[in-house]
């Protein structure tokens, strides 16, 4: 495995494990609740979480196929508000099994890149049209996402246990 691999599947397992560690004790009722940032339901937010790591698998997969990835803000903003308007409750377990059936979709891609693919690169429009590789998809594009919804996540959970975070 070369050593781009290996950074990705680290930087996968440190995110996933974030993930889990905050969403593993959710309660019913913390699921309703509305993210201090994006005053969505946690529930929904955590299935946008899970949206960014499909999101991510398919553009990997164009890039490693020689293909540009042509996705645009507003074209994310319009999907955004689409799955808002369309989002309803799930129980916290299908909740998780989506969650973990995206990042094993996309750890499971980035195991079987060859040294070849872990290198290709491939222009991007959200990226200014800059070549990307799926390390930066991984490591900038999926961590930054995740982890800003991730700390909205916290807060609103810290807000209502009454706890301090760090």
């Amino acid at each position: 495995m070369s050593k781009a691999n290996q950074a990705m599947l680290d930087t996968l397992a440190e995110l996933n494990a974030s993930i889990l560690d905050v969403t593993g004790d959710v309660t019913e009722a913390e699921w309703q609740l509305k993210s201090v940032a994006e005053n969505w339901p946690l529930g929904l937010l955590l299935s946008h979480i899970a949206n960014g790591y499909k999101n991510v698998t398919d553009w990997i997969q164009k890039v490693i196929e020689g293909q540009p990835v042509y996705v645009t803000i507003d074209e994310i903003n319009e999907a955004n508000q689409e799955a808002r308007e369309v989002y309803t409750p799930q129980s916290p377990a299908e909740l998780i099994i989506s969650l973990k059936t995206k990042m094993d979709g996309l750890t499971g891609l980035v195991e079987s890149l060859g040294d070849e693919q872990v290198t290709k690169a491939a222009p991007m429009t959200l990226a200014g049209g800059r070549e990307v590789t799926p390390a930066f998809l991984v490591e900038h594009i999926l961590t930054g996402h995740t982890k800003g919804h991730l700390e909205s996540f916290r807060l609103t959970l810290a807000s209502v246990r009454d706890e301090i975070t760090a």
